[in-house]
């Protein structure tokens, strides 16, 4: 969700004064870290734990729900010939950084050109993806949370110019036109998560 949504959340749950709380995706447990620092808390789908602050409590654990970029890219590639890829991403996120650097990272490897475009909220992703799409084979959204909340957009924009679009978060893609999709089953991470 959005900041401001986070921060009611977390603000309704100190209010409440909960025992526990569960934190979905990056900017909600942050916010829920945040305003309750003493207050037992679990992470689910959090992609890196570590650079969104919340592994330095000991009142804190959770889920991650890092992608498998580089394996990934090996499909892209497989399957779409792909020279260049296209990634629009969060610059605000802790979790769109991580996953445009290490798909930047998997990149390099293989010898693929990445052409990025950050966003910093979801009405600008239809306008990113456009600056970037005559430039790109193929394009790729990872598990970011803003620009997977704006997917349809960014699969218009691949369908008209007739680029395929591979998505790492499997849910959104359902009712999306994506070529590929493959990622978590989220049930069973939440299942994980209440464990």
């Amino acid at each position: 969700g959005d900041i401001s949504t986070c921060a009611s959340i977390a603000a309704l749950f100190k209010e409440e004064k909960v025992d526990v709380s569960v934190g979905i995706a990056t900017p909600t447990a942050q916010a829920i870290y945040n305003a309750l620092p003493t207050t037992y808390q679990v992470y689910s789908s959090v992609t890196d734990p570590v650079s969104a602050g919340l592994t330095d409590s000991e009142y804190v654990c959770g889920v991650s729900d890092m992608v498998p970029v580089g394996s990934h890219l090996e499909l892209i590639e497989r399957i779409t010939g792909a020279k260049t890829v296209g990634m629009v991403y969060t610059s605000s996120e802790a979790n769109g950084i991580t996953l445009m650097e290490a798909f930047k990272a998997a990149c390099e490897e293989k010898g693929v050109s990445l052409v990025t475009v950050a966003v910093s909220n979801s009405a600008e992703v239809r306008v990113a993806a456009q600056s970037i799409i005559d430039r790109v084979d193929a394009m790729y959204v990872a598990t970011d949370n803003t620009v997977v909340s704006a997917i349809t957009a960014l699969s218009d924009v691949c369908m008209s110019k007739k680029v395929p679009l591979f998505s790492a978060d499997t849910t959104s893609s359902f009712d999306t036109e994506v070529l590929l999709a493959g990622g978590f089953d989220y049930y069973k991470s939440g299942l994980l998560t209440g464990e």
